[in-house]
């Protein structure tokens, strides 16, 4: 072949090249590149592992891992080989000899983690020889405490800070590891924050608090006015089965300058009428969704006090209490609504405060108020 017929026939080439669609394969082919990835890992729980009051395994040790950064979950494994467990309850006994650290990172505390957890707690916290100070603190905000009992705390069982939006269920606060008998915290609950969720709607999600020695659950606020903090599903000044008086020595909940609150409620989702036996604390029939508030109050005979309301709301002359919501609770009888545990003074008293709403036109909205020592609902000072 010739240069001119040389040149032409490639150039032909070419152009039926150029005008040849390319396969789907040669389309889609991508060069390959390894690059060195950063390293990622998602912490696995902190788990406690003895009753010792410190070192590796600890509860305190564990806290304090949290406070690091090092896990956002503390689960319990504790072998019955310890020392703390107690044979004769088959349960576990943590005892601090000084205050726990105040948690201020999220956490997830889950006594229900313990192997053998059956709707009870396994897990006690003991404060008798803590010193000054709180059972957990809790200041991270959005955390869980679940299936332990807490008592006998100078302060407060379980005390939610700052944050907010916590959830506290499933706990004995105030009485033993059986749920029959006084081992009174200060308070049970003390809510300086907003948003939190004490007990709750769920089968086996209220709290027993009874036997403390103030308060069962006080919503109070450091400085300004806290909200929307929901109280449901508890026993409160009760023993766990709802039929006796383990009382808190003055109100069942005391609220103080705080608005839009909800203690008990009409939750979406509710069966039609408010019959005990929708809903459960460990097993035991409940309000639903409400909570059952009786029994609170020292005997006056004995040096005790007369002064107990099953629930207080009041201001204190620097803010108001307003919109709080009280509905589907049984206040002064037992669990079933059939027998008297009354309070010691009035079952709902509201003093000094505004547009408070006491039951609902709604199904399940009433409460049952009976057997209380003087005013079912006394209202004072304001229109509510």
């Amino acid at each position: 072949m010739n240069s001119p017929s040389l040149h032409r026939w490639l150039r032909n080439l070419r152009e039926r090249r150029a005008r040849k669609p390319r396969s789907a394969a040669h389309k889609l082919f991508v060069k390959l590149r390894i690059e060195i990835l950063e390293n990622r890992w998602l912490p696995a729980p902190l788990v406690v592992t003895t009753t010792a009051d410190s070192g590796a395994g600890s509860l305190r040790q564990e806290i304090m891992a949290v406070n690091s950064g090092m896990g956002s979950v503390i689960d319990f494994s504790i072998p019955t080989t310890d020392l703390g467990y107690q044979s004769g309850t088959g349960t576990w006994l943590i005892k601090p000899a000084t205050p726990l650290p105040a948690i201020t990172n999220p956490v997830t505390v889950d006594g229900t983690s313990q192997m053998g957890y059956a709707a009870k707690p396994l897990i006690e916290l003991d404060g008798e020889s803590a010193g000054v100070g709180n059972g957990l603190e809790i200041s991270g905000g959005a955390s869980t405490v679940e299936g332990l009992a807490i008592n006998r705390f100078s302060g407060s069982g379980i005390q939610l800070d700052t944050f907010g939006g916590d959830t506290v269920q499933k706990n004995y606060l105030g009485t033993n590891v059986t749920g029959t008998t006084g081992l009174g915290n200060q308070m049970g609950v003390f809510v300086h924050s907003s948003s939190n969720t004490i007990g709750g709607t769920a089968a086996g999600s209220g709290n027993l608090i009874s036997g403390n020695t103030l308060y069962g659950i006080d919503i109070d606020p450091v400085v300004g006015v806290v909200t929307a903090n929901v109280v449901q599903g508890n026993f409160i000044g009760t023993d766990i089965h709802g039929t006796s008086s383990v009382p808190n020595y003055f109100d069942g909940i005391y609220l103080s300058n705080t608005s839009h609150n909800t203690i008990g409620g009409n939750a979406a989702g509710a069966t039609t009428v408010l019959t005990p036996g929708v809903g459960s604390l460990s097993g035991q029939a409940t309000p639903y969704p409400g909570n059952l508030i009786s029994g609170n109050g020292g005997p006056g005979a004995s040096g005790g006090t007369d002064n107990a309301n099953g629930v207080d709301i009041e201001v204190n002359n620097i803010v108001s209490s307003s919109f709080n919501l009280v509905e589907g609770n049984y206040v002064g009888t037992d669990v079933n609504g059939t027998a008297a545990l009354g309070n010691t003074e009035h079952g709902v008293y509201i003093a000094g405060t505004s547009s408070n709403t006491v039951g609902g036109t709604a199904l399940g909205a009433g409460n049952l108020i009976s057997a209380n020592k003087q005013d079912g609902i006394g209202i004072f000072a304001l229109t509510n």
